[in-house]
């Protein structure tokens, strides 16, 4: 085959000569081997096959696989090829080239590394002497295309658009947001009156096989236009989720790969946002500001580099766009300023889906910069739930994450949005009230906006004196001994649709794990040790991270 004629020539030379030009010789032939199984006609067969499959499965329509499989399968199949044939790997790995050198990172050498200056001072404690509100929402998923009175079960992901059926005025458990269900709930915010709103993504419907870039970003500028018109003087801190992107799921962090996203993110939500935030924003999809006229710095992350359905970290998912180490340079300059950090971003990382090294490496930050970070807000599982990140050496309580539940009702959820309180002098989070639309009831009434009940209130909800990561831990011992106290949280969890009506000591114990730690993987390991094989899988697709140097 041609694309072997450089190495071959290569070969053929003087060893002196050869030594000049064999490395080049290598990793020019690897490279037109990748460019030439890249090409699509040589996956045609299999992205078909994998259309057919399912479609056999019975649940969507031929439409609906073609579109989902097909947005993903070249992203997907050009991933593996570039981490399987990658010219500077293997012709280093081959010897025919003598550099670059790969290298292990060292995670327990960096954590030393990090915690060695982390400053004896206690936890600041709320003072009480005055308060403010601020609030948070996420996973709003409206539908532009929802109508009343359409099929809300259909042979589509996302139903409540077409045929007759009970679809009602204010929304569907199987279906994504009216638009006017999401403007009756910023009106209702509204009269709230939060000093400032966080939103942690997602805006688009779940209609993934349909979308675009230009049709993700249509439903950007919709949401925040309805957030500017019914918030025009209060901050509203966005930041984008993993339905942001297209296709679903899949950000690069190539320089300039998702340019399309991170300029158009920026343009719509940036109002708020000081000029170095949105430069950030423009070039990495994360920002850090101060919000104005306090030391509350609020730092957005890119929650996509740790989403394990994002088929480009495949290739490297190595602090992709170098977040981890600009956030510990974001945290270190807050300290030394005397500042207060609020965290927030789409993914969680106690997400099981969220790959376990990014985790990690951010919950050490967390540990090292615990008296300085002062709230961790996420959404994306469209529940209501905490997570307790723990101590890299300690194992004790350092950080509470809180994951509010969705706007959307998808899937049998009812829609919702939080308010915090925190402490003026140490901005600790002190309480939260959330806020829940009851949907069934909302329904038999069409022609009247609907009144987002408050459904409770953390500390009396709870029986808490407080909200510190270690009165939060001890909630969690009390809800692993009390099926009670453990059927209220997960009443709350499902936002009081079809709550469980037992919670055995089996599940008891789950939810001890998924309440207790801030990383997926340590939730796991809490459950039970995982197969060997499983743990291969997962480092075979997210191997330790690896830094790429020359000598």
């Amino acid at each position: 085959m041609w694309m072997f004629l450089p190495l071959v020539l290569a070969l053929a030379l003087q060893p002196d000569t050869a030594n000049l030009v064999e490395c080049e010789a290598c990793r020019l032939t690897i490279k037109s081997l990748q460019e030439y199984y890249m090409e699509s006609k040589h996956w045609k067969t299999i992205t078909e096959i994998a259309v057919d499959i399912c479609v056999d499965e019975g649940t969507y329509t031929r439409g609906v696989c073609q579109g989902a499989v097909q947005e993903n399968a070249l992203i997907a199949i050009d991933s593996v090829l570039k981490r399987l044939l990658d010219p500077e790997f293997l012709c280093k790995d081959m010897e025919f080239c003598n550099e670059p050198y790969y290298v292990k990172e060292n995670f327990t050498e960096w954590v030393s590394q990090v915690m060695k200056s982390k400053p004896p001072t206690p936890r600041p404690v709320p003072t009480g002497r005055s308060n403010y509100v601020f609030a948070q929402m996420s996973d709003i998923h409206v539908d532009l295309y929802y109508k009343e009175n359409t099929q809300t079960d259909c042979d589509m992901p996302v139903c409540c658009r077409n045929g007759t059926g009970t679809a009602g005025s204010w929304g569907d458990y199987n279906c994504d947001l009216p638009v006017k269900t999401f403007e009756t709930a910023l009106q209702q915010l509204q009269t709230l009156n939060p000093e400032f709103i966080i939103v942690t993504g997602d805006m688009p419907p779940h209609d993934i096989w349909n979308q675009s870039d230009s049709y993700n970003m249509a439903y950007q500028s919709l949401a925040a236009g309805l957030f500017k018109e019914y918030f025009p003087t209060t901050p509203v801190y966005a930041i984008f989720g993993n339905h942001a992107c297209f296709p679903v799921n899949q950000f690069s962090y190539e320089i300039g790969a998702e340019k399309w996203l991170q300029d158009g993110f920026a343009d719509n939500w940036g109002w708020w946002l000081d000029k170095e935030a949105i430069e950030s924003l423009k070039t990495r999809g994360t920002y850090a500001m101060l919000h104005p006229g306090t030391n509350l710095r609020m730092v957005a992350l890119n929650t996509q580099a740790c989403n394990d359905q994002n088929f480009y970290l495949w290739v490297n998912n190595t602090d992709q766009g170098g977040q981890v180490a600009w956030l510990y340079e974001v945290l270190q300059q807050a300290e030394k300023n005397g500042e207060v950090v609020y965290m927030f971003g789409h993914y969680y990382l106690a997400d099981d889906g969220c790959i376990k090294y990014w985790s990690y490496h951010i919950n050490a930050l967390i540990d090292r910069f615990e008296n300085t970070i002062a709230g961790l807000f996420f959404g994306h599982s469209h529940s209501d739930s905490f997570h307790i990140n723990r101590g890299v050496y300690s194992n004790a309580p350092t950080a509470v994450q809180f994951v509010t539940p969705s706007i959307t009702t998808y899937t049998d959820k009812n829609p919702s949005f939080r308010l915090y309180t925190g402490d003026t002098d140490t901005k600790q989070v002190v309480d939260y009230q959330q806020y829940r639309l009851n949907l069934p009831n909302a329904n038999k009434n069409p022609t009247v906006n609907p009144v987002y009940d408050l459904a409770y209130t953390f500390k009396q909800q709870y029986g808490v004196n407080d909200m510190l990561p270690s009165t939060m831990y001890g909630l969690v011992l009390e809800i692993a001994n009390n099926e009670n106290l453990a059927l209220t949280y997960l009443a709350n969890h499902e936002t009081g649709v079809n709550p469980p009506t037992s919670c055995d000591t089996g599940c008891m114990h789950s939810l001890m794990c998924t309440l207790s730690y801030g990383v997926g993987d340590q939730t796991d390991n809490c459950q039970g040790p995982a197969p060997t094989w499983k743990n291969a899988l997962f480092d075979l697709q997210f191997p330790p991270w690896t830094y790429k140097v020359k000598k």
